[in-house]
């Protein structure tokens, strides 16, 4: 089937390219740095508290700036230059993590200023999401666009794996606050890299200038009067609040669901993230944009389907674990193929006047649905249990893509721009050596 194509040849050709392989490289060392700060951070604020809610704090602190601020972010993508904006705050984000090396090493934190910092990084990287997402179709042809976008999600859910290991022998063997200096030294060679890319200057404006709050209403209008962008937009925020939630409620299907200890969420955790790598690594060896909507309603309607499953599972006497783990591997492996591609979707679709600002909202719907899905469905629990409502929330998602699956031709024409051939892209020449 060609949704499903891959070749390998794929992902060696899009490494060719100069800014994006150099990118890539600078980019991993960042992510991992990050991860690594975000698990010393929550284990920083539990040694001083021992309070969940300070815990919920600190989520809070990072979730709301990914939903007031990601769409100024947009926005100013759109009117400046996105390297510039990606290396400013890059800059403030690794002043944040010196500050925080600082205070730990001497003694002079306390859970307030913690809150207080993270939630400045959270800002910064709301103002960068977007032009840092932006990027990629500037480094790569738009034939490689897929492949490109889905490798920036392996690397980024290998670093998922990665950070927090190396966190662990960097709070054991030279304490916490070294962990927060480890991230602040992440940040030079994608600071490097960054002066490096040669880039296409940016669009000029037309016309006068046009008021911020303008701007942003008109990326808004955009989206929705788009009818395949809006289309997918309202199909991904329905997938993401009604089943992605489940990621962050696996604490308690663990323990009251299918009774297990945390080696059980470790397990969990760690098939999901098979099946997340297995998605991107699929992505990225995909040869066109042609039949990828196809996949993506299928992949959600998958998820939700897996979803479903994994909660009627524990209404058994004696739930299959293992089944639950293949079904989470599911999930996992639909999340990264749906939300890669997906963004590819609007990446290849969208006006490059628009572009900045309409992937804003993606990742308002692709961050925040996951975590407003956790809080409706963390209190339905308290109510009705895990299973029934999260069952619920599958078989919504599965109607749903069953709906869009069946305009998706409509759909196709608008997101794949299927009036060019699909073929495979040529090998381009190496623009320098590295």
């Amino acid at each position: 089937m060609s949704m499903f194509s891959f070749e390998f040849g794929a992902i060696r050709r899009v490494f060719l390219h100069r800014n994006f392989a150099i990118y890539t490289v600078g980019s991993t060392i960042s992510l991992i740095g990050m991860w690594v700060q975000r698990l010393a951070v929550g284990w920083l604020v539990w040694q001083l508290t021992k309070s969940g809610t300070w815990l919920g704090i600190l989520a809070m602190s990072e979730f709301l700036p990914t939903i007031v601020i990601t769409p100024l972010g947009g926005v100013i993508s759109d009117r400046w230059d996105r390297r510039r904006i990606s290396m400013t705050t890059q800059a403030v984000s690794a002043v944040q993590a010196l500050v925080l090396w600082i205070l730990a090493i001497s003694g002079l934190v306390n859970p307030p200023v913690v809150i207080a910092l993270v939630f400045v990084g959270a800002v910064a990287a709301s103002l960068n999401q977007a032009s840092r997402v932006a990027l990629v179709p500037m480094m790569v042809p738009r034939e490689q666009m897929t492949t490109a976008i889905a490798l920036t999600a392996v690397i980024f859910n290998l670093a998922r794996f990665v950070g927090p290991a190396l966190a662990g022998f960097i709070i054991a063997g030279a304490g916490i606050g070294w962990a927060f200096f480890a991230n602040a030294l992440s940040y030079l060679p994608l600071l490097f890299v960054l002066t490096q890319l040669q880039l296409p200057s940016p669009p000029k404006r037309r016309g006068p200038p046009k008021h911020f709050f303008h701007d942003l209403m008109e990326g808004v209008r955009y989206t929705f009067n788009h009818d395949a962008i809006r289309t997918l937009i309202i199909l991904l925020a329905l997938a993401s609040v009604l089943t992605r939630g489940v990621v962050d409620l696996l604490p308690g299907f663990v323990d009251a669901v299918y009774h297990r200890d945390a080696a059980g969420l470790a397990t969990f955790t760690s098939v999901m993230g098979i099946g997340a790598m297995i998605g991107g690594l699929m992505l990225a060896g995909r040869r066109h944009v042609f039949g990828l909507s196809t996949m993506v309603f299928a992949t959600i309607l998958i998820n939700g389907t897996a979803v479903a499953l994994f909660a009627l599972l524990g209404a058994f006497e004696q739930p299959s674990f293992i089944l639950a783990a293949l079904l989470l591997g599911i999930v996992g492996f639909c999340n990264v193929a749906s939300g890669t591609g997906s963004q590819t979707l609007v990446q290849t679709g969208v006006d490059e006047a628009m572009r900045g600002r309409v992937l804003s909202l993606w990742l308002v719907v692709n961050r925040g649905g996951p975590a407003l899905g956790a809080m409706v469905f963390g209190w339905a629990s308290e109510h009705f249990g895990f299973g029934w409502p999260t069952t619920l929330g599958g078989v919504a998602t599965v109607l749903a893509s069953l709906w869009v699956l069946h305009r998706r031709r409509g759909l196709a024409q608008q997101l794949e721009l299927r009036d060019e051939p699909p073929k495979p892209a040529p090998a381009p020449e190496p623009e320098e050596s590295l």
